[in-house]
């Protein structure tokens, strides 16, 4: 027989807040145990005499047989008896019970607006004024928080059936019942585009999902003995959805405590995963403002057991203040990564004492494959001691986006004399016996590590101000900043293979390129490969290396391998693509980008960089579809990345289909100002918009500074030409025109051909006839110009 039935269990199977599946279960469990039935028959008791005193209408009246009970499917009967009337709303169904009161489905009558109504029975509060006050307390909590992952509040007040408060209507599945999901469906198996096409079901068909029957209990209730262990590479992208959704939650939390409001039950239940992929944060019931002396958790465990912080599990012997919400948002981290709590067990005493007394078990202990650095990251959340933990909420998302963006984190594993004084403690009396033997090695151990931690912490500054140089395009301070990092650690494999994308970047970008800077860039990748051959960025590093060195056949064959192995890796699908761009096979290049594009934006709806590329693609076949391709790619959020809005400008100067000189305009002057007005390909396009829109003294103003700026000398003087025509400027405009025909490329002559490079990480072309369009414009407009003397 199943243990037997907690309280909350027995009040929701009374209320009928249950889904079929639970109701059922209850049922069969009620018909054997004659404990638990006297359990439900004295709840009934207390409710029917509680509804009496208030003229409630609760039918309580319905016996419990050992008899089979049928089982009423219909919406109705999912219902609680009794709805609550609150003026200015209609209740039309229940969502559920969270920590106080149930939350029907209701329609705001003002407004015609679908809510959430999260309702305290008049009769709880006549029987607990303290419970009234809670209730109003997380009412006011909420309203006061405005932020895209917390749940707002619309309204709150009393009402002659009860007190109430109304929030958003979120469209979505808490994540205990989504990690069961995740736990069933073996996640960190899968491939990018299975996880999503999961997640889609979940959140199209959450009857699906198997309700958490009592919310004390962990969010997993089936064995993890099924699931694969060792990291196949696939499940990335699980993993780091996980801290995306942990970094908004974090986020949410910094702005909550900047507010002066701690929430103290944070746990998976409390966490919305709403359909248009943001997490949500509900729930302030037990919210405490730090301004509000009289809430304290003296005598008193509030919140979720297995989610409790040491520090409230204590029950008042120590502080609680913000960074309690660190430690459970860390225990829900935990649990989406290991598919268990931090702290198993059944009984409250048992996972209160781990809770207080021990560390978690090591996450890839449990799954192999959890990332190293999100096993470090969850372990500092879950520190025991408050002032071990990150400080604020914005500490905790900032280290999981520098693990989302591949940075060094800055969380570090605890050191040997930290590990020490855990074991000790735990351990007091063999430690004692122990310490005179090990005094000495252990004194040079520490030594040893302490010097090592320092080496790594200054290697992993070099590398994090080489990546911020990198997004800078400073290339050849990165270099700098790499090469101080190999001079500590001279097999460090993310300085090797950052140095060589440096090294890469620098070459391309500058006006007489070295050769040898690739044959130093060679050399670092293959000490790289020796040290981590499977490495995937490094495989994509080399790959471009070689397509760089013009050995497209050693590209594809790195290429390929990586995709065979990892089928669903954006990023060397682009690579790969970017290959087929350079031989001119451009239809190969097509399919593929399109497949990376999809990729890309189920994971980093943001960073769809593939779709821009697969515009410049269409730009160069004469497709109209580029205009909408990129369109689709601005759409996706890419605000601050330049080169986006630039191909948008070079469609629409360069389509007939889709020529407008004004959104042309607008778009370049979007990409001038992300770049800092720094970028010679964007001033050029800047130029010929404003010189297609009839402003010819702002276009010869722009092709001067894209010429200051290095840019190409041809074709910005035939820019300058055209508009000093336009301006009746001959001589100038002779000027320019005749430097523009002296510095045409040798490669750009004859019609049809083009020039084909990879630039900024982006595909990128020049055209002869884009060259000769504007030759013949110039050459027209100089004709009908007066002869200078």
């Amino acid at each position: 027989m199943s243990a037997c039935l907690s309280n909350v269990e027995i009040e929701r199977y009374t209320l009928g807040t249950l889904g079929d599946r639970e109701t059922r279960r209850i049922r069969e469990h009620l018909s054997d145990c004659e404990h638990c039935r006297a359990s439900l028959e004295q709840h009934r008791s207390i409710q029917a005499t509680c509804a009496s005193d208030a003229g409630s209408v609760l039918d309580v009246t319905t016996p419990v047989s050992r008899d089979a009970v049928p089982l009423d499917t219909s919406p109705e009967a999912k219902l609680p008896r009794h709805l609550p009337q609150i003026d200015g709303y209609r209740i039309t169904g229940v969502l559920g019970q969270g920590g106080m009161g149930i939350v029907y489905r209701a329609v705001q009558a003002k407004l015609n607006r679908a809510v959430a109504l999260k309702v305290l029975p008049a009769i709880v509060g006549s029987a607990s004024p303290a419970a009234v006050s809670r209730f109003q307390r997380e009412a006011r909590s909420a309203a006061r928080l405005h932020h895209t992952n917390i749940v707002p509040i619309y309204d709150y007040g009393e009402s002659r059936d009860a007190y109430y408060y109304a929030m958003e209507l979120i469209d979505g599945v808490p994540l205990n019942e989504l990690v069961q999901v995740f736990c069933d469906a073996n996640v960190t198996t899968l491939s990018p585009a299975r996880l999503t096409e999961i997640l889609h079901q979940s959140l199209v068909d959450p009857s699906a999902i198997a309700p958490t029957s009592d919310l004390s209990q962990s969010s997993v209730t089936t064995s993890q003995a099924g699931l694969t262990t060792t990291s196949t590479g696939r499940g990335r992208a699980y993993f780091r959805q996980v801290a995306r959704w942990i970094g908004d939650a974090a986020d949410a939390l910094h702005y909550a405590h900047g507010a002066g409001i701690i929430h103290r039950d944070i746990k998976p239940a409390n966490m919305i995963l709403a359909k248009d992929g943001r997490i949500m944060i509900t729930d302030f019931g037990l919210a405490k403002s730090t301004e509000d002396e009289s809430v304290t958790v003296t005598g008193s465990l509030l919140g979720t057991v297995r989610y409790l912080s040491p520090e409230q599990a204590m029950a008042g012997r120590i502080a609680v203040d913000h960074r309690t919400d660190i430690y459970s948002l860390g225990a829900t981290m935990y649990e989406l990564l290991c598919f268990q709590p931090a702290f198993p067990g059944t009984e409250e005493k048992q996972v209160l004492a781990a809770i207080m007394t021990r560390d978690p078990m090591r996450p890839r202990k449990i799954l192999h494959s959890v990332p190293a650095e999100l096993e470090t990251i969850c372990l500092k959340a879950l520190e025991r001691s408050p002032d071990q933990r990150y400080d604020t909420g914005r500490a905790f998302a900032e280290d999981l986006s520098r693990f989302l963006n591949d940075l060094p984190i800055v969380a570090q594993k605890p050191s040997v004399a930290r590990r020490m004084g855990k074991f000790a403690k735990r351990h007091r009396a063999l430690v004692v016996g122990a310490i005179a033997l090990v005094l000495v090695a252990a004194v040079s151990a520490l030594w040893y590590r302490e010097q090592i931690r320092s080496r790594e912490a200054e290697v992993d500054t070099y590398l994090a101000e080489g990546e911020r140089l990198l997004q800078e395009e400073s290339w050849t301070d990165a270099v700098a900043q790499y090469d101080f990092a190999l001079q500590l650690d001279p097999d460090n494999v993310a300085a090797l293979g950052n140095m060589v994308k440096a090294l890469m970047e620098l070459y391309e970008n500058e006006a007489k390129p070295d050769s040898r800077l690739l044959d130093a860039a060679q050399e670092y990748c293959q000490r790289a490969l020796a040290l981590e051959p499977d490495r995937p960025r490094l495989a994509n590093i080399h790959g471009s290396l070689l397509s760089l060195l013009g050995d497209y056949d050693g590209a594809i064959a790195v290429f390929d391998k990586e995709i065979a192995d990892n089928p669903d890796e954006p990023w060397t699908l682009f690579n790969r693509a970017a290959v087929d761009f350079l031989r001119g096979a451009y239809e190969e290049a097509e399919t593929r980008l399109a497949r990376a594009a999809d990729i890309g934006m189920a994971l980093d709806p943001p960073y769809c960089h593939a779709l821009r590329e697969l515009a410049s693609l269409q730009l160069l076949r004469g497709n109209a579809e580029a205009a909408k391709t990129i369109n689709k790619a601005i759409d996706c959020g890419v605000s601050g990345f330049p080169y986006f809005h630039f191909v948008h400008a070079r469609i629409r100067l360069s389509l007939t289909e889709c020529y407008d000189p004004v959104a042309a305009l607008s778009a370049a002057t979007v990409a001038d100002d992300y770049a800092n007005r720094s970028e010679p390909a964007i001033k050029r396009y800047l130029a010929l918009a404003y010189l297609r829109k009839g402003d010819p003294a702002a276009a010869a103003t722009q092709a001067r500074l894209a010429l200051k700026l290095n840019g190409l000398s041809c074709i910005n003087h035939l820019i300058v030409a055209i508009a000093e025509a336009k301006l009746a400027h001959p001589a100038a405009a002779k000027e320019a025109f005749d430097i523009a025909i002296e510095a045409w490329p040798d490669d750009l002559r004859e019609p049809g051909s083009s020039r084909l490079r990879l630039r900024w990480g982006m595909l990128w072309f020049e055209t002869a006839d884009e060259h000769i369009r504007l030759r013949k414009e110039a050459e027209s407009l100089l004709k009908d110009l007066p002869v200078q003397p």
